[in-house]
């Protein structure tokens, strides 16, 4: 009766307190690892478009550098910026600019190389880096040029484009950095604009 009764519940409590924590603490390591890598992921993102940070970005890049085809001798930098953004925000409001920029980050991930590494640089500038061949750098940047000249919006950018040699990049005596490479790629943006925009130019 009563001695039958208590040493079934002894035997299920102690069921449960063997098996509860073989359960539930790969539960709780899992949970922990998804909150983590949520937290990276979030920390290396854009938050409006998704797309890569700065600071992500240059880590992408640099892995990038370590392995890449091998027919790929260049890096090939891109600063994207969109024509007359402020128009937008003032016309229409932040709320609609906020979602052009998202448009763009798309239009960009679809229209670029499928290895390229794209970012929001910051406001409505983004830079996209990709490692090609010699050949391939002066093909990069016009057809991301017309497909957002094409969105329904009417929004142009200004692109500017600078490359290096991989064997170059970040030698001693003078080798170019990426950080050299975004401020020419700048450069050359600022020279499109100054043309008219809607338009891509190459740095040198």
């Amino acid at each position: 009766g009563l001695a039958g009764a208590s040493d079934s519940t002894a035997a299920v409590t102690a069921f449960w307190l063997i098996c509860f924590p073989n359960f539930s603490v790969p539960l709780i390591i899992w949970g922990m690892s998804q909150a983590v890598e949520s937290y990276v992921q979030r920390a290396q993102q854009d938050p409006l478009t998704g797309l890569l940070n700065r600071r992500a970005f240059a880590e992408a890049v640099a892995a990038r550098l370590v392995n890449h085809p091998a027919a790929h001798t260049c890096l090939a930098v891109m600063m994207v910026d969109l024509d007359n953004f402020k128009q937008i925000n003032d016309t229409h409001g932040h709320a609609a600019g906020d979602r052009l920029l998202q448009a763009v980050a798309e239009l960009l991930r679809d229209q670029s190389p499928p290895e390229a590494i794209i970012c929001r640089a910051g406001g409505e500038e983004f830079l996209l880096a990709a490692t090609c061949t010699p050949d391939g750098v002066a093909a990069l940047a016009p057809p991301l040029c017309r497909s957002i000249a094409e969105h329904p919006s009417g929004i142009t950018a200004s692109i500017g484009t600078a490359s290096a040699d991989l064997g170059s990049l970040g030698a001693p005596g003078g080798g170019a950095s990426l950080d050299e490479l975004i401020a020419a790629a700048d450069r050359a943006m600022y020279a499109a604009r100054r043309r008219g925009g809607n338009q891509a130019c190459d740095f040198g």
